[in-house]
């Protein structure tokens, strides 16, 4: 399965500028429409949580989007497989680490630190923590993708899979639930896992048609030594 060019006839940087100006106009439309639809008090309270859940995802990234970008392209055009590999396994291993401290800080954020976050319920923080995750997994396995070269296909999810996903679902939900808060952070929060996943898949397929057809195969020593990989992990 050929994955360059694996969307449309575009090059690179045509599909880069219409895929961010189609998330970006539909981000606006989403924003338009809860405007209308929600009070005052409940449309800045999603607005500040969603603020919230981006400033947290910086911290969670620590600056891995552009470092993956630049050690995963280097070790593809070098053709160093198993190191990419040892990179991913390694890339995964830390994002379900993150998870650990992710998990203190919000028992921490409950507990002592609540009255900074009086407006918002448990399970609203709850959920902005979980955004905050899905955004840097989201954007960390995207980097890992655009430094392999496939740019299309790094773009494609977060610029029109999530951004269609939500609105879909807000227009649908809204009509059949309570507004809330809650609610459309929900909805935000399962249109990043749907991104997400399919992140997942473009990656399975990439080892597959890229990778796993070198014929890999792992010794102690490419295992052990994973200097060339980079010491940013470890």
């Amino acid at each position: 399965m050929k994955l360059r060019n694996n969307l449309f006839n575009f090059s690179d940087s045509h599909f880069s500028i219409l895929s961010s100006f189609f998330g970006k106009a539909l981000g606006v439309v989403t924003l338009i429409y809860l405007a209308n639809i929600l009070d005052q008090i409940l449309f800045g309270l999603y607005s500040y949580v969603i603020s919230l859940a981006a400033f947290i995802a910086v911290f969670i990234k620590l600056g891995l989007p552009p470092y993956i970008v630049k050690i995963t392209s280097s070790l593809f055009a070098l053709k160093k497989y198993a190191e990419l590999k040892v990179l991913f396994m390694t890339v995964n291993r830390f994002l379900l680490l993150i998870l650990i401290p992710l998990l203190i800080l919000f028992v921490l954020c409950n507990f002592f630190f609540h009255q900074f976050f009086e407006k918002i319920s448990y399970l609203e923080l709850l959920l902005c923590f979980l955004i905050s995750y899905g955004i840097s997994f989201g954007e960390i396995h995207s980097s890992a993708i655009r430094g392999m070269g496939q740019i299309k296909s790094s773009l494609f999810p977060e610029n029109f899979i999530r951004p269609v996903i939500l609105i879909f679902m807000i227009l649908i939900a809204l009509n059949f639930y309570e507004k809330s808060v809650a609610l459309i952070l929900l909805l935000f929060f399962v249109a990043q896992l749907c991104t997400n996943i399919v992140y997942k898949i473009i990656l399975v397929q990439i080892q597959k048609s890229k990778i796993n057809n070198k014929h890999i195969i792992f010794n102690k020593e490419q295992l052990i030594n994973r200097k060339e990989v980079g010491t940013f992990f470890y």
